[in-house]
């Protein structure tokens, strides 16, 4: 083969970006942070350590996520001005949903109805501190003690409804997603993972109130996952053909269970997990479907009963994460 002809092939084949590696990158950034975490604790600065590697966490989730899409942390509040615990992550809408109020270290109050999905960040996971049993904890406050109403099934976005009764028919058939509050954890390193005790928690806790996905870098990931029933009563993956068209509606031989998957590139094992947390939030995006918030609202509540905040109590330990 000559020269010239491989240089042809050369072009007719274009080089591939290697994305996994860019996400192995960007998992590195996190490992870093934590490295400098660490540091910060032997001078007993606890808070500045945990600081660190939350920082980092949302500087790339932020790098990540469309332009649309807000990443911050803080607190939430609903119109009645209950306000949530101390969140490490809360992604809102970045357009058309201004924030309440905002401190001088960079502390944020979102409004509820613009809250996509909150997220909590560990340096280390600890067992004996029950960092997944306080995040439980912390979403239950928030959907039991704070209010927002759901999405209509016939709204478009920005503002406006469907009108046209086809249009309002075929949303019957295949409901919006609506506005789900996505729930995730992610734990930078865990030396101490059982995975049997761990799926046996997230089964046997209130399913509305788990996290979404709970992601540890160096080991795997835990998910919600469906399976179909057979009739002799054992199970299989489900696949895109059980769902009937739709990857929103579940039928009636499926079954939704808590499923582990563990990294087995040792190579890339780190960018494996922040790829499945990144994935598994742009779908949520993608179907999620919020209201912009009515600010009138909050503030007729404040001139009818002045008050101040109602602060719930904070459900986590101050730890290494």
């Amino acid at each position: 083969m000559t020269s010239s002809n491989r240089n042809i092939r050369r072009v007719l084949k274009p080089p591939k970006l290697q994305l996994l590696e860019i996400f192995q990158s960007e998992a590195a950034e996190i490992v870093v942070a934590r490295t400098k975490a660490k540091l910060l604790h032997h001078t007993r600065n606890i808070r500045a350590g945990g600081d660190e590697v939350e920082q980092t966490v949302r500087e790339v989730l932020g790098r990540r996520l469309p332009r649309r899409y807000y990443v911050g942390h803080g607190h939430i509040v609903d119109s009645k001005l209950s306000v949530s615990p101390q969140l490490d992550i809360v992604i809102s809408d970045g357009l058309m949903a201004p924030n309440l109020f905002t401190s001088a270290a960079g502390s944020e109050y979102f409004p509820y109805e613009s809250v996509y999905a909150i997220g909590e960040i560990k340096s280390g996971y600890y067992p004996n501190k029950e960092p997944i049993q306080n995040f439980i904890a912390t979403i239950t406050l928030i959907k039991e003690r704070l209010k927002k109403k759901p999405t209509p099934r016939n709204y478009m976005g920005l503002g406006h409804a469907r009108l046209s009764e086809l249009e309002a028919y075929v949303d019957y058939l295949y409901p919006t997603y609506e506005n789900h509050l996505f729930a995730f954890m992610l734990f930078v390193h865990a030396d101490h993972l059982d995975v049997g005790k761990v799926l046996a928690l997230l089964t046997d806790a209130p399913q509305n109130n788990v996290p979404d996905i709970l992601c540890f870098l160096n080991k795997g990931v835990f998910f919600k996952d469906y399976v179909v029933l057979k009739p002799d009563g054992s199970t299989r993956v489900a696949t895109a053909e059980d769902y009937n068209g739709n990857p929103y509606i579940a039928t009636a031989q499926m079954k939704e269970v808590w499923s582990y998957s563990r990294f087995e590139d040792a190579v890339n094992n780190l960018g494996i997990g922040l790829c499945f947390l990144y994935y598994l939030l742009l779908e949520h995006l993608d179907a999620c479907e919020i209201t912009p918030p009515v600010m009138s609202h909050y503030l007729s509540f404040l001139l009818k009963e002045p008050q101040t905040l109602q602060t719930m109590p904070q459900t986590t330990d101050e730890d290494e994460g």
